[in-house]
């Protein structure tokens, strides 16, 4: 099962379409729906929006929001945030693949199948600065 994007009205190739596994997208878009929670008192995603950007609903961001989620993870990159986020989700998944290792298959902790990269973080803010909103689908 994947994520797959759709530029509402993309500028150019980069905002046409952007598509992650589950693996990859939910913590992307925990990362996204924490750092777009509120910017000066005003959220940039509403909680409807973040529920539904788990879900392949088919849910509309449109232009505006595309480029202030764009604005917020850049921002993010760039004063350590995404950095920090990242070094978090290490720690976690390091501990469940201890936990895992003492435990059997059916009591597993899935936190180890979790990836969390700044790179696909990049692309997915280089997809919203360009799609004219999105779609996730």
């Amino acid at each position: 099962m994947g994520f797959d994007l759709n530029g509402l009205y993309p500028k150019n190739k980069k905002g046409e379409y952007f598509r992650n596994n589950v693996w990859s997208w939910r913590p992307l878009w925990n990362f996204v729906c924490i750092i777009c929670a509120l910017n000066n008192n005003k959220a940039i995603i509403s909680d409807e929006q973040a529920s539904n950007g788990q879900t392949n609903s088919g849910k509309e961001f449109n232009a505006k929001t595309a480029i202030r989620i764009a604005d917020e993870i850049d921002r993010a990159i760039i004063d350590g945030k995404a950095a920090d986020y990242k070094k978090a989700l290490n720690r976690i998944k390091r501990e469940a693949e201890k936990y895992n290792a003492e435990q059997d298959s059916l009591e597993r902790s899935m936190a180890v199948d979790y990836p969390f990269d700044i790179q696909n973080l990049k692309n997915f803010s280089l997809f919203c600065r360009n799609s004219g909103g999105f779609t996730i689908d």
